[in-house]
């Protein structure tokens, strides 16, 4: 449309923020213009309040009633309505701004739809409307003018249904008391239904007869009845409408049938649920296709969609308004006729309604009215909802509670987003069976289909250890949106590769890259997945920019950007960024100190991340298994040495998840085989994870206990070396009442020395490896044994003998030659705990030298989890 150059609102900034670009639209009730954020640059629609309007408080309420109405939907095939208010005389509506062809001009253009396009297209609606119903919103205008078609990922035919903003309430009770009266007739003569045409009170059921109108037009190019507006109403209420095989014999019976259902004059003879009438709409058409002709023979004009659009768009281009696109003649005359209706018929009936029609027409227009201050707009509905996530964001959890609570009351426990984000509460606060009521009551209240709500339940689960129930519901979630929820591809994909399955994960990450727009939620996602791909440096960038978005405050995209920190090994920006998520919110922000209190670990801040880790579990109600599991970990480590606190942590760990906590499990049997001595125990754990190397590296294990005074000695292998034996052995420290133990073997007049050191404040605690010969003692640069219980506690030697001497080759490097007279023997020596000595055997000529029996797992998380900064955040939501 040409823009209007004499408009005085074009150029002007609304709200601080929307600079007005050009208008795009003219409706019943105002002007829409295509504006910009000059902030993000994103283009919006904005509907202005006509002036004349703007003045009578009345359309000021009116107006702000739309949004009040609009505001509750939150559906991938509904118009998002942003935000509304005034500025100075201006009484705005701020929408998302689309791009897309009416159905009325698609319709015009190509003809009747072939059935399958037709229900595609009615699939969609369906699923806008049956989000409004669920939240007690009747739409009351639905006609080919509010519909929408997009070209979204190679699909023509993706629905955005406009106008929810006339919609009324259902109960006017729960929702506030409403401006409009509930004898005015809104709507459009062509798509009424029987009772709205009458003045009667309206239904979900209303909606069902205005979408069997659209439909019939769908497949017939014409709606069921035409004429003067009253003619047609008249129709309506007493008339049968065509048959459709008097316009397509190709239709079957079946078809015919759920079209006289959808259109019958008693509102309780139709489909009694909005999808009920798409579901029944596929199922004739299956039914009917095996004696049917081919789809398209008499309505070759259009292509038939290979498969359905998807749900929800990526980044839609905008160039048309969501209130008004070109219309024909015929059609651009009743705004003027439904904006009369809307604004002054409150009689009841028929006969008011034919003589207001009259009146239009012959009476002048109506005198410019005396100006007034408006009132202040009331909040949106969506406040309180709002409010209670701010408060949560900000750490307040007991006020976003309250406040949800209180919303609920009002709204007579239907409202399925509170709940929703009162399950995320709950499980924040380690409530998990309140979450999953929550979360239960929120899907159901939905009709079951609420990806977001899903979702979350999925991760629930999967902190509770039902992994494979867990994935099932990101399934569903993912199926529920058509494949567009990106939080859950993330999650799947991470899911994907943990198995291993790299591909699949990538193809996953791909499609969130692909759909991601510019909000600082999508950028989150898309952040995570390049974190998953390690491409650290982009991952910071989308993280920062999201947080800049969010006017600084985004705990949740904070502590990712900080868990890429780790990655990257930049310790104190991440602990930094964890630090100031945890500020904002208050402190409790419990993922973000399970990171904080493991990076502070790294750093060598042992007490203060203990605590941080502590405080963490506290404030999910001493209910988080992956703290617990992470502190268990940090507990046994060389350097703090709590090893019964580690144990009990870990225990409560797999019990919080019911036994189904592999990580914990296997960390617990190190515990018991590397810190605590207790083979039995440890044999039971990897018995039970069906670890069979380890079980029989167990069965062998020899055992030395040196918390005797002066220690204990053994030969390794029960018999001298002589030329060509070649012996192999495992050895594993294990601590004693007073801190790690001291171990040496000697062969002839060599000793290999193996003892811990605490370490100064440049060089932090760890274990050493020396060797002292006649000649005197050298330190070995080689590690031997790290500090973490998931990395590397054992140490594999051999010796061999040969013509040049005996050698000793610690983990597959040779370290000492020893000129000594055979046969010479190998004795190990422990004092001030235990050694354990495993997998000892004499080689042959031809056996390879052992690998690591009991290979280290990457200290920085639990086992098999990707990237580190996944792995410590894999229960972040």
């Amino acid at each position: 449309m040409r823009t209007d150059e004499r408009d005085s609102l074009l150029g002007r900034v609304i709200a601080d923020r929307y600079r007005i670009e050009a208008k795009i639209g003219q409706g019943g009730m105002g002007s829409v213009y295509r504006a910009r954020n000059v902030v993000t640059g994103k283009q919006v629609a904005i509907k202005v309040l006509l002036q004349d309007l703007a003045a009578y408080e009345s359309f000021v309420q009116r107006f702000l009633h739309e949004a009040r109405a609009a505001a509750y939907l939150n559906h991938p095939h509904a118009i998002n309505i942003i935000d509304c208010g005034r500025d100075g005389e201006v009484v705005y509506l701020l929408m998302e701004y689309v791009e897309g062809r009416t159905l009325t001009e698609v319709m015009r253009e190509e003809g009747p739809f072939p059935l399958e396009r037709a229900a595609v297209i009615l699939k969609q609606i369906c699923a806008a409307v049956a989000d409004a119903h669920a939240q007690s919103i009747i739409h009351r205008d639905l006609k080919p003018d509010n519909i929408m078609l997009q070209s979204v990922a190679g699909h023509p035919d993706y629905v955005k249904v406009l106008d929810f903003g006339i919609a009324k309430v259902l109960d006017e009770q729960k929702r506030g008391s409403g401006p409009v009266s509930k004898n005015i007739f809104v709507g459009t003569p062509e798509y009424a239904s029987p009772e709205q045409c009458n003045s009667k009170r309206l239904t979900p059921l209303s909606d069902i007869y205005s979408l069997g109108t659209i439909l019939y037009q769908m497949l017939t190019g014409t709606p069921p009845f035409t004429g003067e507006p009253m003619e047609v109403m008249l129709k309506h209420i007493h008339e049968d409408p065509p048959p459709l095989s008097s316009f397509r014999p190709d239709i079957d019976q079946a078809v015919e049938e759920v079209l006289r259902r959808a259109l019958s004059k008693n509102p309780h003879d139709r489909q009694q649920h909005v999808l009920d009438l798409a579901e029944e709409f596929e199922a004739a058409i299956r039914r009917g296709s095996a004696h049917r002709p081919m789809v398209g023979e008499r309505t070759g004009r259009v292509r038939i969609p290979a498969s359905s659009p998807p749900v929800h768009p990526t980044e839609v281009a905008t160039t048309i308004s969501p209130e008004l696109s070109p219309v024909s003649p015929g059609i651009r005359v009743w705004w003027r006729w439904r904006m009369g209706i809307v604004l002054v018929m409150a009689a009841v009936g028929l006969g008011a309604g034919f003589k207001f029609y009259r009146w239009y027409h012959i009476v002048p227009e109506l005198p410019r009215p005396p100006e007034m201050k408006l009132a202040r707009p009331p909040a949106l509905p969506t406040k309180a909802l709002t409010e209670a996530r701010r408060l949560f964001e900000e750490g307040n959890r007991d006020g976003a509670v309250r406040a949800l609570i209180e919303l609920l009351d009002n709204d007579q426990g239907f409202n399925p987003q509170a709940h929703n984000l009162l399950g995320q509460i709950y499980f924040d606060q380690g409530d998990y069976d309140g979450a999953r009521r929550e979360f239960a009551l929120a899907i159901d209240q939905m009709e079951g289909v609420y990806p977001d709500a899903r979702y979350h339940l999925a991760l629930l689960l999967r902190e509770q250890g039902q992994r494979a129930e867990a994935e099932r519901q990101f399934q569903r979630a993912l199926e529920e949106s058509n494949g567009f929820h990106l939080p859950t591809l993330v999650a799947l994909g991470a899911l994907a590769l943990e198995r291993g399955q790299v591909d699949e994960a990538e193809s996953l990450f791909h499609r969130v890259i692909a759909q991601a727009g510019d909000a600082p939620e999508e950028l989150l996602q898309v952040g995570r997945v390049l974190m998953l791909r390690k491409q650290y440096e982009l991952a910071i960038r989308e993280f920062r920019q999201a947080i800049a978005l969010r006017q600084g405050f985004y705990p949740e995209a904070a502590l990712y950007l900080g868990l890429t920190l780790i990655e990257q090994g930049d310790l104190a920006s991440a602990t930094a960024i964890l630090q100031q998520a945890v500020e904002q919110c208050g402190g409790n922000y419990a993922e973000a100190r399970k990171a904080l209190g493991l990076v502070l670990y790294r750093r060598g801040a042992y007490t203060e991340a203990i605590e941080e880790l502590k405080a963490a579990i506290r404030l999910r109600g001493g209910n988080f298994p992956a703290a617990e599991f992470a502190l268990g970990t940090v507990l046994a480590d060389w350097a703090i040495g709590r090893y019964e606190q580690a144990e009990r942590y870990l225990q409560l760990a797999i019990t919080h998840r019911a036994g189904h906590f592999p990580e914990a499990r296997r960390a617990l049997g190190r515990l018991y085989w590397a810190r605590l001595g207790q083979l039995d125990k440890a044999r039971r754990i990897w018995t039970e994870l069906g670890d069979d190397l380890r079980i029989a590296v167990m069965a062998q294990a020899i055992q030395l206990d040196g918390t005797v005074d002066r220690g204990v000695e053994q030969r390794v292998g029960g018999r001298p070396l002589d030329a060509g034996d070649r012996l192999a052995f495992a050895f594993v420290p294990v601590p004693g009442e007073a801190g790690p133990p001291t171990v040496t073997f000697t062969i002839g007049d060599h000793v290999l020395h193996v003892h811990y050191v605490n370490g100064a404040e440049e060089s932090p605690p760890h274990w050493v490896a020396s060797i002292e010969t006649p000649g005197g003692q050298h330190r070995l640069s080689m590690p031997i044994i790290e500090n973490q219980l998931m990395g590397k506690v054992s140490v594999q030697v051999v010796v061999r003998v040969g013509d040049e001497g005996i050698v000793l080759t610690l983990d597959g490097q040779d370290v000492d030659r020893v000129d000594s007279p055979l046969p010479a023997s190998v004795w190990a020596r422990v004092r001030g705990g235990r050694l354990i000595l495993y997998e000892i055997r004499w080689l042959d000529e031809r056996e390879e030298i052992p690998s690591q029996i009991i290979p280290a797992v990457s200290p920085r998380g639990p086992v098999g989890r990707g990237s580190c900064a996944e792995r410590i955040a894999h229960a972040v939501s």
